[in-house]
């Protein structure tokens, strides 16, 4: 994938996370536009792997959610770069996968 692909890929879906009540609620919780956009992107990225969108999201039952969430996992780790060091743009670092997580629990706690 290219990177402004998934950076336009990103920006669309973050636009549509807005858009649902459960993400408004969820993201009024916060006050740094920063943090917002990070976990925007976690979740973005999550619904996106998924194929589905956060008003569903909420629905789903627990063991979904985790099962959902461990696969998640293994794919954010087979896409990331294998080594230590700063991964380009768009690219995933294997030790940052557990930052990735941390937009998507988040939701969960507030959902």
């Amino acid at each position: 994938m290219s990177t402004t692909k998934d950076s336009t890929n990103n920006t669309t879906i973050k636009l549509k996370l807005e858009n649902f009540n459960s993400c408004k609620t969820w993201l009024e919780g916060y006050n740094s536009p920063a943090t917002k956009n990070t976990y925007k992107i976690h979740l973005s990225m999550f619904c996106k792997h998924h194929s589905i969108d956060a008003d569903r999201l909420i629905h789903l039952k627990p063991e979904q959610i985790k099962q959902m969430v461990i696969n998640y996992v293994i794919h954010l780790k087979k896409i990331a770069k294998p080594n230590v060091g700063k991964a380009k743009r768009g690219q995933i670092c294997v030790n940052s996968v557990k930052r990735y997580l941390s937009g998507i629990q988040s939701f969960f706690r507030i959902s």
